[in-house]
């Protein structure tokens, strides 16, 4: 029985999907360094999926990594957050879930995560956080999610992680959680649940209670 709810952050409850590579795309630019093939569909998975000091050590030289790390921290956090808003229906499923669920994020972001959680007012919502910065490996490696799962004082088998990539799914299995892959409709779609709902599948977070209901009946 599900008693406890994690969420990722990029991508499900806040949308940088396709903001992701352009930014860092903007910071290769800059500083003068090959920019990622947007159209490489293995590379841009990397890019959503992993913590940016791993994406960098598949992407950058050594001795060029101190140097984008340096630049980012030299950007302020308003401004990259300005382009940003929440995904469809975020703030309104924590809000719902929390009545009945401890709530928790962990996320590959690490340093600017404060900000984001007010700026996006997740801190009045959700009460655990858990980042890269907080473990020796991000995710998929599943130590980050039975951190939370620690912090909430509930046992992993007993925690749902919801996620957009597979690096989320692959790190749910390792901790032994269930697991829910968001996976946002498209403007058009005529609303059916994706699959017959035993899926782990969704495309509207709202789905979430519905999910929860059928697996503990």
């Amino acid at each position: 029985m599900i008693r406890a709810i994690i969420f990722d952050c990029d991508g499900t409850l806040i949308d940088t999907r396709d903001k992701i590579v352009p930014f860092y795309n903007h910071v290769f630019g800059v500083l003068g360094l090959p920019l990622i093939d947007e159209t490489d569909r293995a590379v841009v998975d990397l890019c959503q999926g992993l913590a940016d000091q791993e994406v960098f050590k598949v992407l950058l030289p050594s001795e060029s990594r101190a140097a984008v790390f340096d630049y980012i921290d030299s950007l302020d956090p308003a401004d990259l957050l300005a382009a940003i808003d929440t995904e469809p229906y975020a703030l309104e499923t924590l809000d719902e879930l929390r009545s009945d669920y401890p709530l928790a994020i962990a996320t590959n972001r690490a340093g600017d995560m404060e900000h984001i959680m007010r700026h996006f007012a997740l801190d009045e919502r959700v009460g655990v956080v858990v980042t890269a910065a907080d473990v020796v490996r991000g995710k998929p490696d599943p130590g980050m999610l039975l951190l939370a799962a620690e912090r909430l004082g509930v046992p992993p088998e007993d925690t749902l992680y919801v996620g957009d990539t597979d690096v989320d799914r692959e790190a749910a299995a390792a901790a032994g959680m269930d697991f829910l892959l968001y996976a946002r409709r498209c403007d058009g779609d005529d609303g059916a649940e994706p699959g017959d709902g035993t899926s782990d599948v969704i495309g509207d977070l709202r789905e979430i209670r519905g999910r929860l209901i059928l697996r503990a009946g």
